[in-house]
């Protein structure tokens, strides 16, 4: 302190109270994910749900590491809601642990607990993660095959290529298109001839998204015209 220099007591006893609280308020806060963590082990289905609903919200915010083998656990519980809630709580968490017991969920019972891991794995874009979400471009339900489409566009690795081609043939119009959107994303020009032939479907949100990972692939602002596309493509021979 410098000489003369005096501060006054009120102002000790504010910095002591706020720095108090602060500990204070960093101590509930751990004891409360302690708490949460420890719920998941919960007799009743609804509060190990409600757990790791709430540790994934804690989990966008920081780094909760002592969470995970509990969550991990939770993937096996016979509950599907569960299930899911620990599934979507792990994909906050990116932690190298979760990938396998993650992967394993893609084969659930439950179509919500394997969308709820599609999401999951694709947080770790890389190709390890591509490999586990490729056989779910054939899932029996169509918001998983949805889902897969969709992720593999965001992790963006070239060996999900073929398979989203195979995609552009799917029952579902929204499938198709999440493989179109996919497709544009990873932006590999192999694709623009199976994207020119989508011009042609049937679903007009289908043909736009195909016009519009087209414009994304090539460079080229051509729209839907299929007859122009089609021109295009001969001049690439």
């Amino acid at each position: 302190m410098l000489p003369g220099l005096r501060i006054p007591n009120f102002t000790i006893l504010f910095l002591f109270v706020l720095l108090n609280s602060a500990y204070c308020l960093c101590d509930t806060d751990t004891f409360e994910t302690q708490r949460y963590i420890e719920q998941l082990s919960s007799p009743t289905a609804e509060e190990k749900a409600q757990a790791a609903r709430i540790l994934r919200n804690r989990m966008g915010t920081k780094d909760i590491p002592e969470a995970v083998e509990p969550l991990i656990k939770a993937l096996g519980d016979p509950a599907a809601d569960v299930r899911f809630a620990a599934a979507t709580a792990l994909s906050q968490s990116k932690n190298p642990r979760a990938f396998h017991p993650l992967a394993e969920a893609l084969k659930d019972e439950d179509s919500s607990v394997r969308k709820a891991a599609v999401y999951a794995l694709r947080e770790f874009k890389n190709l390890q993660s591509v490999n586990a979400l490729i056989p779910l471009a054939s899932d029996k339900e169509h918001r998983v095959r949805w889902t897969t489409a969709f992720s593999l566009g965001q992790i963006k690795e070239n060996v999900s290529v073929s398979a989203l081609i195979w995609m552009l043939q799917d029952k579902e119009p929204g499938v198709r298109s999440a493989a179109e959107y996919a497709l544009g994303q990873i932006g590999n020009r192999k694709a623009a001839d199976y994207l020119i032939e989508a011009l042609k479907d049937a679903d007009v949100n289908v043909r736009g998204t195909a016009a519009k990972s087209l414009d994304q692939l090539t460079g080229e602002n051509i729209g839907e015209n299929y007859s122009r596309w089609k021109e295009w493509q001969k001049k690439q021979l």
